[in-house]
């Protein structure tokens, strides 16, 4: 009031000091200068409410274009971090006002942009308004129109709940829901109270409408307090209330700097002027409707495109109707009621569990307990688990003088005890695709699970058979004579039967596929896994990560013959402590197909780790790689050939380990053939050889034996690596061959066979014990016998040899036979020879018997290190010596007989 009266006196004086227009004119020049609006930054916060969660406000105004007081042209942006997880939003307007002088009022409008992110979804908003201020009275018109993708969704489609209601499995599905809201809010406010110089206080009322997809249209009011203490900090406060978001009081505070208005104003009309500057009131946040959008349905089976119909057993209940809210007692009621078309299951829970007595499940039923956990496919939301399921108890069903459960086609057999069973404990004849899991069967009389001419998709798994009586009947047996099978043995546990715990027997098949996976296979009186292909043309057979032990025949024993033409892959099982072999596979009459063994631990059988036999004309394929095969009583890896069978073979990267014979032993029978590799594998501490390859003259092959460690073969004798009666190519190359009980290499050709060998950059040291009896045979680190008109072509080049027992090199032709060698670039050192020949190298034609001499030998000795020198030396007059030697560092000892010139011999 003090400063209003200063003002009208100063009017007052100037209008008797000035002519009235120029009085005018003045005023009128230091009002427009004083209404000048200048820049400002703000901050803010608003409660929760209303559909939006409270949030933090950095705002700033900033005028475009103004002419003091008359009209303003500006620019407004706010950008909200919310209290939910910080999500941001924001708004820019675009304003104008304008002060009418005879109305004394304030008329403006303004445009927005809005944006709001919620944490799952980004929302945008197109903005008008219109507002009338003035010294009392306040009227404020705001319209939002969301644009874009205005209803979205709140994480993936779900299922919140399944139930059962009658023969119904319900699944109440859907997602939950943002919706943007459009509408729009009015209001007429006073000024109710004067706050000190500047501020004020006032009040406003008015209505609000809102609609939004997927939502009915509200109504609201809404009452709101603002007070202005000063010119940069503002109070709210705001209570109303609607049929969607309820009663909601929101507080409101912010503070700005500079003001919004100008500074020493005194004149009423002044006042007005001066709100020109105040932020436009409107809801600034985006208005979301958060929605339930589920609704009830039953669930479909995408095979039929029906609903699934389940009828319900509580054992031992009276009465009933099969549905949830009044079950059947008794199994056999369910199965009455069932019909064959797929859609139907039956569905157990124990209750009292007098019993079941043994059924047949009719074609296109499941039989479900609640005991495991129990899935459906179906076509609202794929996988789906059943309500009660993961009970844990398995209904028990007694026994009879016929199988317990018999399968039909199609059918589904789960979550069942079966003790005792009178014949078999499950059966299926004559049957296509059928599931069998997580039963247990214990004590049944013959076999656990038997299934004959099953065809489809056959699916066993995580079932458990312990004990069965009568010598043979094991845990699991499928015979099939004709069709195509793709058979699934997963995750079943087959311990303590009388014969082997799977046998798969397949004849005429075709076009199937067989994966036994994750088993365990323990203690069954027979064979862990045994299975027969006859006339079996295109099977996919696959056995992986199963645990097969203390079985009282062989680990795995296979046949595939009659023309089979199959693929088997062994992998990543652990085969240990059977009777027989680790892994018997006869391949025979024809039969043709592929063998992967990889990664395999193979310890402790009675036999061989791997064994292997290729019979009458078979014709296949045998990787076999990164295995262990350790402490077995015969062969660590025992491949045999015979009857002009032929294979290629591909032997890489395994350990070999303290097997009772020999660690790889390949035996080539009759005129059968082979392509073999033998690379990088660890064969060490075996009690014969480490490598052997025998072979009778009319089989032929190629052998590549590279990169490979063969060490600590310890029984006297025997060597690291054997070469026997063969004619082969062999080249042995890059290997380390140390601490041998005998010769490091060794090689025995006889039977008027023809081998050609390469033995090229090999490291030979340590072979043989030192010191022995000079009337027993000593090892050499290679030792090579030809005879009875054998052949030898040899390639000795590039080896480091040192530090064995006898020679490091004794080459013998005997017996009318021939040797063409090549002897280059290799260092013997250490080697420490006979008593009567100490030479490192020795090279000796004739017969050590004096049987039928006239042997050849035509070498070209060259570019070679030996620190005790080299020998070349007859047994025999009637022999022939032909030699090349030259640029060789040691001395080379040559006997009294004359050794002839090279000449055009065929060396390597």
């Amino acid at each position: 009031m003090k400063n209003t009266k200063l003002g009208l006196i100063s009017v007052l004086l100037l209008s008797i000091s000035s002519p009235p227009m120029l009085a005018q004119t003045e005023a009128a020049s230091e009002t427009a200068d004083n209404l000048r609006i200048t820049p400002r930054l703000g901050i803010g916060h608003r409660s929760s409410g209303g559909g939006f969660d409270g949030f933090t406000r950095l705002e700033g105004f900033v005028p475009l274009l103004q002419t003091p007081g008359k009209n303003l042209t500006f620019l407004e942006g706010r950008f909200f971090l919310d209290n939910d997880d910080a999500n941001l939003g924001g708004n820019l307007i675009l304003g104008y006002r304008t002060y009418s002088v005879h109305s004394h009022r304030i008329w403006g409008g303004y445009m927005s942009y809005d944006n709001r992110h919620t944490g799952h979804n980004t929302f945008n908003q197109l903005g008008l308004g219109i507002e009338s201020l003035g010294t009392v009275w306040d009227f404020r018109v705001n319209g939002y129109l969301p644009i874009g993708d205005t209803r979205q969704g709140v994480g993936d489609a779900g299922v919140r709940d399944i139930f059962f209601r009658r023969n119904f499995l319900i699944l109440e599905q859907g997602q939950n829901k943002e919706a943007a809201m459009g509408g729009w809010d009015a209001e007429v406010g006073a000024k109710l109270a004067q706050i000190g110089t500047d501020g004020d206080l006032r009040g406003y009322g008015g209505l609000y409408w809102y609609d939004a997809e997927g939502t009915s249209e509200i109504w609201g009011w809404r009452v709101r307090l603002e007070a202005r203490p000063s010119d940069n900090f503002n109070l709210g406060l705001s209570l109303q209330n609607d049929d969607l978001f309820g009663t909601n009081l929101v507080f409101t505070v912010g503070a700005t700097f500079p003001g919004s208005r100008p500074q020493g104003l005194t004149e009423e009309d002044d006042r007005v002027l001066a709100r020109v500057a105040e932020s436009v009131q409107r809801t600034n946040a985006i208005v979301i409707d958060h929605q339930d959008d589920f609704q009830e349905v039953s669930a479909t089976n995408p095979e039929t495109g029906e609903p699934y119909i389940f009828q319900h057993v509580v054992l031992g209940e009276m009465g009933g109707d099969g549905t949830f809210e009044n079950p059947f007692g008794r199994v056999e009621n369910g199965l009455d009621k069932t019909v064959s078309d797929g859609n139907d299951i039956v569905y157990v829970q124990p209750g009292t569990n007098p019993g079941i007595p043994p059924f047949t499940i009719p074609d296109r039923v499941q039989v479900l307990s609640t005991g495991p956990i129990q899935q459906l496919d179906t076509i609202e939301r794929g996988i789906v688990q059943l309500p009660l399921s993961d009970a844990g108890v398995l209904p028990t069903i007694n026994p009879g003088a016929a199988a317990s459960v018999t399968m039909g086609n199609r059918t589904t057999l789960s979550g069942f005890y079966i003790p005792d069973a009178g014949t078999f404990g499950i059966e299926g004849r004559n049957i296509d695709t059928v599931t069998i899991r997580e039963n247990a069967i214990a004590n049944s009389t013959q076999a656990g699970i038997v299934l004959l001419e099953a065809t489809g998709n056959v699916t066993v798994t995580d079932n458990s058979i312990d004990t069965t009586g009568g010598l043979g009947n094991g845990g699991f047996f499928i015979g099939n004579t004709a069709g195509s099978v793709d058979l699934n043995l997963v995750r079943n546990q087959i311990v303590n039967t009388t014969g082997d715990g799977m046998v798969i027997i397949m004849f005429n098949t075709e076009d199937s596929t067989v994966t036994i996976s994750e088993n365990r296979i323990v203690g069954n009186q027979l064979d862990g896994i045994g299975f027969r292909f006859a006339n079996a043309d295109n099977v996919d057979f696959n056995i992986n990560d199963n645990k097969i032990l203390n079985n009282g025949s062989s680990g795995i024993i296979s046949e595939l013959v009659n023309n089979s033409n199959s693929s088997v892959t062994i992998i990543n099982n652990e085969i240990s402590d059977n009777q027989f072999d680790g892994i018997a596979m006869i391949l025979a009459d024809n039969s043709d197909g592929i063998v992967t063994i990889t990664n395999n631990n193979l310890r402790v059988n009675q036999e061989d780790g791997i064994f292997i036999g290729l019979f009458a004309d078979s014709d296949e394929t045998i990787t076999i790689v990164d295995n262990t095969l350790s402490e077995n009583q015969f062969n660590g890896i025992n491949l045999f050939l015979r009857n002009n069978s032929q294979g290629i073979f591909d032997i890489t990267n395994n350990s070999i380990l303290n097997n009772q014979l020999d660690g790889i032993i390949f035996t080539f029978l009759d005129d059968s053939r082979g392509i073999v590799t033998i690379d990088e594998n660890t064969v060490a501490r075996n009690q014969r050889w480490g490598i052997a390859v025998q072979s009778t003259a009319a089989a032929e092959g190629e052998f590549l034996i590279q990169n490979n460690l063969i060490s600590d073969n310890e029984t006297l004798g025997i060597a690291g690596l054997m070469i026997g009666d063969s004619s082969l190519g062999v080249t042995i190359d890059n290997n380390e061959i140390f601490n041998n009980g005998d010769h490091g290499i060794g090689v025995s050709i006889q039977e008027a066979a023809t081998l050609r060998l390469e033995i090229t950059e090999n490291l030979v040291n340590g072979n043989g014990f030192q010191g022995v009896d000079l009337n027993f045979p000593q090892p050499d680190g290679i030792f090579i016998d030809v005879l009875n008109n054998s052949t030898l072509q040899l390639l000795l080049e590039s080896n480091t040899i040192i530090d064995n027992a006898r020679f490091g090199a004794f080459i013998l032709a005997e017996d009318q036979s021939e040797i063409f060698a090549g002897v280059r670039f290799n260092t013997f050192r250490g080697n420490s020879g006979a008593v009567d020949n100490a030479n490192g190298f020795l090279v000796q034609t004739g017969s050590l018997t004096n049987l039928e001499p006239e042997s050849t030998i035509c070498l070209e000795l060259r570019n070679n290190t030996s620190e005790n020198g080299f020998s070349l030396n007859y047994t025999d007059a009637d022999s022939t010596f032909k030699a090349d030697t030259r640029a060789n560092n040691g001395i080379i000892s040559i006997p009294q007989l004359p050794v002839e010139p090279l000449g055009d011999c065929p060396v390597p």
